[in-house]
């Protein structure tokens, strides 16, 4: 019995490890934010504004399908800027991926870190004819594997893994009121509890074996649970 509560308990902690490094390891993520064709009136524009993670690549695909010279002007700018345009005043607008009397583009763009709110607008205001646009933006990050919310799930298979271990190493033989004593002492100090610690300096005094193992074991994984959750917190 002892050997099958050790082994169970290396396969939580084995688990909590895999949760945990899953939430740090990097993989690539995309979605896409807009797929849809729209006409751009005759001396007019048309626009769409978004406000995108930190830090991202945005893959702009458009080609204008319909409409005499089939070109545009098409410009990316801030909130502010685009506030400007509109009301026909001097604006500003980024040199990379704006394009002037472009028909088709295909081009990863590195948003900037100061651009909060982002205007992407084509500009046909030079032309007496609308024309018909399809566009598809992808959004391309850098993310976790797992979300956050797995690296606690991993601590908590972890620390319940080492305690289900020091259980199984040493399984309690006393009364019915110690035993209980020391599981509920290994599932706090699993869960960071400032209790499980208490619980694992007051096993540490016993003059027996059996309890002062199990105090030992407990306080350790109290100790490393309270800052690991502490430090999780933090992150948060």
């Amino acid at each position: 019995m002892q050997k099958v509560i050790v082994a169970l308990g290396s396969i939580l902690a084995i688990i909590g490890v895999v949760l945990a490094i899953a939430t740090v390891v990097p993989i690539q993520h995309s979605y896409i934010w807009l797929n849809e064709s729209f006409v751009i009136p005759e001396s007019g524009y048309y626009t769409y504004s978004g406000t995108f993670p930190r830090p991202i690549t945005l893959h702009i695909t458009f080609s204008v399908t319909y409409g005499g010279d089939r070109s545009v002007d098409f410009l990316v700018m801030s909130w502010q800027d685009f506030q400007k345009f509109n009301a026909s005043e001097a604006y500003e607008y980024y040199i990379n991926p704006s394009r002037e009397s472009i028909s088709s583009m295909d081009t990863r763009w590195i948003l900037p870190s100061s651009l909060f709110s982002t205007h992407f607008v084509w500009d046909n205001q030079d032309s007496f004819e609308s024309k018909t646009v399809t566009a598809l933006f992808t959004v391309e990050y850098v993310g976790s594997f797992l979300p956050r919310l797995a690296l606690l799930a991993g601590l908590l298979f972890f620390f319940g893994g080492l305690a289900t271990t020091g259980y199984g190493m040493h399984p309690p033989t006393k009364s019915l009121a110690q035993q209980t004593l020391i599981i509920v002492g290994y599932i706090l100090a699993a869960s960071g509890g400032i209790f499980g610690l208490v619980i694992g300096l007051k096993l540490v005094r016993k003059e027996n074996d059996e309890d002062k193992f199990h105090g030992k074991w407990m306080t350790i994984i109290a100790l490393i649970a309270i800052f690991a959750f502490l430090g999780l917190l933090y992150l948060s």
